[in-house]
């Protein structure tokens, strides 16, 4: 979850995905424009699975870096997920 919004830096950039929508974006820095980037806006949260889709496996495309926030520090939370299929189970 981003808590501030940032006018320069601060993206969460994927560079290990095939698409690149970014490139040729001047809006976004060289290093967002490597991979899929998000920039952060206030209150907004971003999910991802770093699993593959059986759950065995660790996606190399989840592999994430974050820019630095050139226009002031923001706070960022990191909240992990269980992803064990049996995590999610009640058990008596």
């Amino acid at each position: 979850m981003y808590l501030n919004d940032v006018d320069d830096g601060g993206e969460t950039v994927f560079p290990e995905t095939t698409a690149k929508p970014h490139v040729g974006d001047e809006r976004y820095s060289a290093c967002a424009r490597r991979g899929v980037a998000v920039k952060p806006r206030r209150g907004d949260a971003l999910l991802f699975w770093s699993m593959d889709e059986t759950f065995t496996r660790v996606d190399h495309k989840a592999r994430r870096v974050g820019r630095r926030v050139r226009s002031f520090l923001s706070a960022r939370p990191s909240v992990s997920i269980p992803t064990r299929r049996d995590a999610f189970q009640l058990h008596p």
